[in-house]
């Protein structure tokens, strides 16, 4: 049965590509992983490390591919490949899990404001920095 990862065709990484090829077991840095399949989450804890560092231009593209695939992280065009629709996948997670963590902290701090100012507790009350 071939998988994403048996289907791609064997790569061979230049010198300055093979640190982060070679790396694997990527950290999604994500809580939820349960958007991607099995073979989806395969693939980018083999290749995240490499995908990651073409797109935060720690490594330079060396083939059409790889430029097309910047050009997508870059905003520059749509996803064709594997690849780019799986990396502009992780990054829509990460993005709505931030706002998830933003949205939550922003519950909680008018929660504390809406119990301090209910029984005319200073702001500030519940900050560990103003105690000490």
């Amino acid at each position: 049965m071939d998988t994403i990862l048996t289907s791609i065709p064997p790569m061979k990484p230049s010198e300055s590509h093979r640190p982060y090829f070679d790396r694997g077991n990527f950290d999604l840095e994500v809580i939820n992983e349960d958007i991607f399949s099995e073979e989806e989450v395969l693939l980018l804890r083999r290749f995240g490390c490499w995908m990651e560092a073409l797109a935060n231009g720690m490594i330079q593209p060396e083939t059409d591919a790889q430029q097309a695939f910047v050009q997508v992280c870059r905003g520059e065009r749509e996803p064709e490949t594997t690849y780019e629709s799986l990396w502009q996948k992780l990054k829509g997670r990460r993005e709505f899990e931030r706002e998830q963590l933003v949205r939550r902290d922003e519950i909680a701090e008018n929660h504390r404001r809406a119990i301090a100012n209910s029984i005319n507790l200073p702001d500030g009350w519940w900050s560990t920095s103003e105690r000490e």
